[in-house]
Formats: C-alpha cells, sequence, structure tokens
C-alpha cells in the first residue's frame, strides 16, 4: 500500500513540475516505487523492468541492484544476480541480506571459498539468534568442504521396464540403492588441493531377488592456476553379491582431466581415463579400456547454460578367445541445464553412441555393430542447505545387427561352441558382468527414478 501511494505521488508531482532536470531525478525515484510496488505485488519482469531503467542512468544504486539481483535470482539466472549482488556489498558492506543471497547462489556454483568469505563477515555483524546459528552452521560446513571431512548419505528407487535389455522377453525389475559418501579434501596451498572419497552403496532388487554391494575409493588431486585447472585421480571398485556370497568384479582406473575457461560463460575441458576391469570368477571379461573425451560448456543466460561433449573408446579384452567382444566406440552427447530459482534446477540430456568390434562374433561369423541413443530428464531440489531431492526419467534405444546371448568359451566334451549351447542375457548377467564391452543386441527400455540426500 505504502509503495503505490509513493508511486502516485511521484506520479502527480512529476506531472506539475516544469524543470527538466527535476523532473528526470523525480522521474527515477518515480520507477523505483514503480519497481517496489511490482515487487510487492508479485509481478517481477515489470518490477525488473522499472529497475533496470533506473541502472541504466544510475549503475551503482543500491536498491535497483538488490531488487534486480533478487528477481534474477528468482528466475533462475543466479550468475547475473551474483554480479549485482556483489556491487550491493561494494556500497553497503553491512548489507546482511545480500551477503546471505550471494553465499547461497556462490553454494550452488560450488564456489565455497567465495561463499565462506561471505558467511564468515555475516557473523561479525549483529544478527538475531537464529541467523547466527544459521551462519555458524553455513561456516563449519564449508570449512570442511575446502579443508575436512564431508559426509553424504542418499537413497534412490527404480522402475526399470527392461532390466535384461531383451528386445522381446523383457524383464522388469524394481531396485533400492542406499549410498554414503565421505570425502576428505585437504588444501596444500592456494593452487594445489587433494583429496580421497569412499563410496560404498547397497543394491537390492526386488523382482529378481538378488543384490550388489559396491565399494569405491578414489584419491585425488587437482592443480588451479588461473583460467586452467588440472586434476589426476585413481579410483578403484569393487561388487560383490551379498545373499548369493560371490564377488562378481573389480576395476580400477587412471584419469587425467584439464578444465579451462576459455571467456566470460565458456569453459572446455579434456580427459584421459585408462580402466581395467576383472571378474572375479572368470577371465573371459578381463579387459582394458581407453578413453578420450572432451567437453564445452556455456552461460546461455537466463537460467540457461548448456554441455556439448565427444567421448572415443578403445576396448581391448585379455582372453583371445573373447576377442569378438573388443570395440571402439564414438560417442556425442548435449545437455541442457535450467535453473529456475535458487533452489531448483532441471537438465535434459541426449546422447548417441556408435560401437564397432573388430572381430568377427564367434557364433554368428560377423561382426558386432550397435547404435545407441538415449534421451533423459532430470530435476533437483534443495529443501535447505543439507537435504536434496531428486527425480529422474531415462529412455534408451539400441540397435545392432546381432542379438546378444550368454555362451560358454568351450564345452565340457571339448566340442566346438554352437548358437544352441548359448542361452538368453538376464538381468542378473546386466548388473553383476563387468561392463568392460557393451556388446549388446537390439533393446528399448525406460526407466524412473527419484530419490533424496544428506549432507553432514
Amino acid at each position: 500500500q505504502k509503495h503505490e501511494e509513493s508511486a502516485t505521488a511521484f506520479a502527480q508531482y512529476i506531472a506539475l513540475d516544469k524543470d527538466i532536470k527535476n523532473m528526470e531525478s523525480l522521474q527515477l525515484a518515480y520507477a523505483k516505487a514503480l519497481g517496489q510496488q511490482f515487487f510487492t505485488e508479485k509481478k517481477p519482469e515489470l518490477s525488473l523492468y522499472q529497475f533496470q531503467r533506473v541502472l541504466k542512468a544510475e549503475p551503482e544504486d543500491t536498491l535497483a541492484n538488490y531488487y534486480s539481483a533478487v528477481i534474477l535470482a528468482q528466475q533462475g539466472k543466479v550468475e547475473e544476480a551474483a554480479v549485482l549482488y556483489e556491487k550491493v556489498i561494494e556500497k553497503v558492506p553491512g548489507n546482511v541480506g545480500a551477503r546471505s543471497n550471494v553465499a547461497l547462489i556462490y553454494e550452488q556454483l560450488e564456489k565455497e571459498e567465495e561463499a565462506l568469505s561471505h558467511y564468515r563477515k555475516i557473523l561479525t555483524s549483529k544478527l538475531t539468534k537464529d541467523q547466527e546459528k544459521e551462519a555458524e552452521k553455513k561456516v563449519s560446513f564449508l570449512t570442511k568442504k575446502i579443508n575436512g571431512l564431508t559426509t553424504t548419505a542418499s537413497y534412490s528407487i527404480l522402475i526399470d521396464n527392461n532390466s535384461n535389455l531383451s528386445d522381446s522377453a523383457t524383464e522388469e525389475e524394481n531396485s533400492s540403492t542406499l549410498t554414503a559418501t565421505f570425502v576428505y579434501r585437504y588444501k596444500y596451498s592456494n593452487v594445489l588441493r587433494g583429496g580421497v572419497s569412499y563410496t560404498p552403496s547397497y543394491s537390492t532388487y526386488t523382482i529378481g531377488q538378488f543384490d550388489f554391494y559396491n565399494q569405491t575409493v578414489n584419491p585425488f588431486i587437482t592443480y588451479v592456476k588461473s583460467k586452467n585447472t588440472i586434476g589426476l585421480s585413481y579410483r578403484y571398485s569393487k561388487l560383490q553379491g551379498i545373499l548369493n556370497e560371490i564377488n562378481i568384479n573389480s576395476s580400477q582406473s587412471y584419469n587425467a582431466n584439464w578444465n579451462r575457461a576459455i571467456r566470460k560463460g565458456r569453459k572446455s575441458d579434456l580427459s584421459f581415463t585408462f580402466r581395467e576391469s576383472e571378474a572375479a570368477n572368470t577371465s573371459r571379461f578381463n579387459a582394458t579400456t581407453f578413453t578420450l573425451g572432451g567437453n564445452y560448456n556455456r552461460n546461455l543466460g537466463s537460467g540457461y547454460s548448456d554441455t556439448m561433449g565427444y567421448t572415443y573408446s578403445l576396448n581391448k579384452n585379455a582372453d583371445p578367445a573373447n576377442r569378438d567382444a573388443a570395440y571402439q566406440a564414438h560417442s556425442v552427447s548435449y545437455k541442457l541445464t535450467k535453473w529456475f530459482n535458487a533452489k531448483t534446477s532441471a537438465s535434459l540430456s541426449a546422447n548417441s553412441r556408435l560401437t564397432i568390434y573388430g572381430e568377427a562374433d564367434r557364433i554368428a561369423l560377423t561382426k558386432r555393430q550397435n547404435l545407441f541413443f538415449s534421451i533423459s530428464g532430470r530435476v533437483n531440489y534443495r529443501l535447505n542447505q543439507a537435504v536434496r531431492l531428486f527425480g529422474n526419467i531415462s529412455y534408451q534405444f539400441n540397435d545392432s545387427n546381432l542379438p546378444i546371448f550368454i555362451c560358454p568359451l568351450r564345452n565340457a566334451d571339448r566340442t566346438p561352441v554352437t548358437a544352441k549351447d548359448c542361452r538368453p542375457i538376464n538381468s542378473v548377467d546386466i548388473v553383476g558382468v563387468a561392463q568392460s564391452s557393451s556388446s549388446l543386441g537390439k533393446y528399448k527400455k525406460m526407466t524412473v527414478g527419484f530419490g533424496m540426500s544428506v549432507s553432514f
């Protein structure tokens, strides 16, 4: 009501004033009053238009910058909002609202050090007990995230209409996964950081009545200098069944990554990975895989960003008898992300992969060739600092010139293996076998998943 009365009064006064310079000054004040009125009436577009009028004439105006930042953040334009909040703080260092809001944005952009700096300055301000308690929690959490131990627990449910990747005899499956992630980070200097993560996860499959326990250890080190970030990491993973007490497979991989900020709103990265996988019960699926990939990321404005990528993979099987499973693959991907506000984001991804096998299939006597395509959507909602909710849906299609069966390397009576000695693949095979070879037949499937994660 007060903003509306002010706007009306300004309009009447401007109509009576004949001094041009005085009129221009009053018009800016009128635009501010209108902007505040529209903001109160929950008309963000109209409000932002008025404040942009003010900023065009007075770029450092604190009130216009603050309201514009609030509206832009609500629209998902978080990086643009952060710039305006910083202008407000530069003029009014004690503005707790601007500091709190920009710190939250930096958290979501994974700029933990910038966020921590603002939260520490907030603690030096006059705060209520609740505000002080919340700021202390933020400082403690971010300090550990930069130089200490953080823990995340998540629970997810996945509904799969074709878990065995069959074109004719599909098997539905519902699974649930409980995951814990422990990450210790250590900041050696402003440019050199390191750490190690340990991630155990337990998955149960209700229809097939089987389960899997996976453990992953991942030490890493990063070097940050100017616009460049170089990372080196090692990853060891072991998968085993609990109910059947069977070790399934293990793998280890070595990764090198180079990320560079090309210019404002543009980033690129290159990565190289060497992976060795080993099946516990048979050497048939032991393999090595070389992967070289690159991505290009753009900030498109208005809360949108996208990433385009290409990956080349070369797989070699250790067992000569299984050399027809070795392949090389070319993948292209595209991901579009939208921030709707400071808490909610969504992404849409598409991926296509051409897999060409080096040797003819020993049963079909023909080289296998696969063309894979997938499209998926994901939504994230941050309930508060600790709790995040997520949901996803995915559609996959794989076209192959050959079917897929599980065949023995050799028969017990030493007779040659033929098609009659093979059996159709099932869902346990898909999960349990080391995914060193993507020799899959024609299929299509859809999955729907949802869950939550909690950070400590």
